[in-house]
């Protein structure tokens, strides 16, 4: 099965959600210059999946994301986590940027989902792999995902 994906108004992918419902976990896959609006909208569709097929594990893939990364870690603590949380989301892996050291380093000693769910932060692929045992004991496999969900398919 496909992957569920957002598009721009140019019809450029912004972002893509692939759940795996073998190891139940959602992909989250962005793309390209990321704005405020594309990332809510993004965000908001992971919730809709997170609602519809009950995932505990998140993977959030920043690594193709081309400039500034979208900002509002505040909107993410105050209006997004809370909400995850209570969907029954566990656990978030976050593949940063390839040239996010910065970024790493201002998020390593704050967890944005505090509230309820553990974050853990990587480099981009293909070093990423190793460090995801921590959220689960099965990795994952790009290959089988797909957007399906118990009570059907997307």
């Amino acid at each position: 099965m496909l992957p569920h994906l957002l598009r721009r108004l140019d019809g450029s992918t912004f972002c893509s959600h692939n759940f795996d419902e073998a190891n139940n976990w959602l992909l989250v896959t962005w793309k390209g210059f990321v704005g405020v609006q594309d990332a809510e909208r993004g965000a908001q569709e992971a919730l809709r999946i997170l609602q519809l097929c009950h995932v505990p594990y998140l993977l959030n893939d920043n690594s193709q994301v081309a400039g500034p990364w979208f900002d509002s870690v505040e909107w993410l603590e105050r209006v997004w986590a809370p909400q995850a949380a209570r969907l029954g989301l566990r656990c978030v892996a976050h593949v940063l940027q390839a040239d996010a050291n910065a970024e790493l380093a201002l998020t390593a000693n704050h967890n944005p989902f505090a509230a309820g769910s553990s974050c853990s932060f990587f480099p981009p692929w293909p070093k990423r792999s190793a460090g995801y045992g921590k959220c689960s004991s099965t990795r994952p496999k790009p290959a089988q995902t797909s957007l399906s969900c118990a009570g059907g398919t997307r």
